[in-house]
């Protein structure tokens, strides 16, 4: 997908990948503590009270609204 975006309150336990933007409402969790993943775009943006287990990856723009 070129363009994903993650609603509010949700988890997600695995890779989220995209070829141009993400965007994570707020409260969603990614990853966890023992199972840590990935976050991967150009163009990221996360809300507030988002909470990333591993790593992201946004090559030309990373942002928190």
């Amino acid at each position: 997908r070129a363009h994903l975006t993650i609603g509010e309150d949700c988890s997600v336990h695995g890779p989220v990948i995209a070829e141009a933007t993400i965007a994570v409402s707020r409260g969603t969790v990614v990853g966890a503590p023992d199972a840590p993943t990935t976050v991967s775009s150009p163009s990221i943006s996360l809300g507030q009270d988002v909470a990333v287990h591993g790593q992201i990856v946004a090559s030309s723009l990373g942002r928190t609204t």
